[in-house]
């Protein structure tokens, strides 16, 4: 069911419709998504998640529907007919391996980080949990429900899943990054989402000389690390303050590195 759209309209396999009163709208069957920002009225980096959207059927070993061809043109028009400048639209794929599969998008709540957060960092808290297939964008509400019960147990501004090994994976709506001595740390990729701001810091790191090791990270090495930093289409890169307790310094690279990331994208935006 659809509870977080932000306006009056939505898009249903390519037919605008309007959404009463803010009503709920019901969906069926198994959900793969993507989350679009749109800033400046310019959708960012719609090729990469319509690319992810088609590997989550993959992954899933579903065919991956012929409507996805038109989803970048569709995005676009939703985005003109809605009158979104900034904010954020949800593209839903429902009824996954049925006959009466659609594909939605709306304009979903926003929710960005105050900037003070940027300055201060999150407390983060682990979450013995993981996705049913960590490769594919599926909507899980028992994970999504552990997730934010914990959140609001702990006050903590994320969870940060791990697996029946003890690996810190990602986020429950982000992926995260440990640093030491400079270098970061990062699960593997068939641990987790495959996030494109996850893929924009790689892209950053390569051009600015910054290694990054990609390998299994124990929950109880926390204590090992300078510290670690969440991203996500909404957050960028986001400093962590603390992880189960664990106090990370928010100063120096933990700071630096964040806002010359923001600066890298801000520039890819205006290239996009």
């Amino acid at each position: 069911m659809i509870r977080d759209n932000a306006g009056e309209l939505m898009m249903i396999d390519g037919e605008t419709i309007v959404i009463k009163d803010g009503k709920p709208y019901e969906t069926e069957g198994i959900k793969i998504y993507e989350v679009v920002r749109v800033i400046g009225g310019k959708p960012l980096f719609l090729k990469e998640h319509i690319e992810r959207l088609e590997n989550s059927f993959k992954v899933l070993n579903m065919g991956v529907p012929q409507k996805i061809k038109n989803l970048g043109h569709e995005i676009h028009e939703f985005v003109r007919q809605a009158r979104i400048v900034n904010g954020n639209v949800k593209i839903i794929c429902d009824g996954i391996g049925g006959a009466d599969n659609r594909t939605i998008i709306y304009e979903t709540v926003s929710r960005y980080p105050d900037r003070t957060l940027y300055e201060k960092g999150v407390a983060v808290v682990t979450l013995e949990k993981s996705r049913t297939s960590p490769g594919a964008k599926t909507m899980e509400d028992d994970l999504r429900m552990h997730a934010d019960n914990k959140k609001k147990e702990k006050n903590a501004y994320e969870v940060i899943l791990v697996d029946g090994q003890g690996n810190m994976t990602e986020g429950s709506r982000s992926n995260i990054f440990f640093f030491k001595d400079g270098i970061l740390h990062t699960a593997p990729l068939d641990k987790v989402l495959p996030g494109i701001t996850r893929m924009k810091v790689f892209e950053f790191c390569a051009k600015k000389g910054i290694e990054v090791k990609v390998h299994p990270i124990k929950r109880n090495e926390l204590a090992n690390f300078d510290g670690a930093f969440l991203t996500g289409t909404s957050i960028n890169m986001l400093p962590v303050k603390s992880i189960d307790g664990i106090v990370y310094p928010v100063s120096g690279f933990a700071v630096e590195l964040p806002a010359q990331f923001e600066k890298h994208m801000i520039v890819d935006v205006l290239n996009a």
